[in-house]
């Protein structure tokens, strides 16, 4: 068991001294690439969701569950749109 540990604090020392002389912290340009923010794009943390256009039939919904139609009326709009024929 204490080899392991031993292993495993070794390991962590020599990772850091890599990453380190290598140049891979931060700071190191290939975190500021990989972070870089193309200008004239939308942050994608802040950017708000796009509003998607309604769709006929989510209109339709809408309206009859508002009351402005009845379901015979609603039905039959729903077949117009459909392409349904009676």
């Amino acid at each position: 068991m204490f080899t392991l540990m031993m292993f495993i604090v070794v390991a962590l020392v020599v990772g850091r001294m890599a990453g380190a002389a290598i140049g891979v912290n931060e700071r190191s340009q290939w975190h500021r690439r990989r972070n870089a923010r193309v200008p004239g794009l939308p942050d994608e943390r802040t950017a708000l969701p796009s509003a998607r256009a309604e769709t006929p039939v989510e209109k339709l919904q809408r309206e009859f569950a508002r009351g402005d139609m009845g379901v015979d009326e609603y039905e039959r709009e729903l077949n117009r749109l459909y392409g349904i024929r009676e």
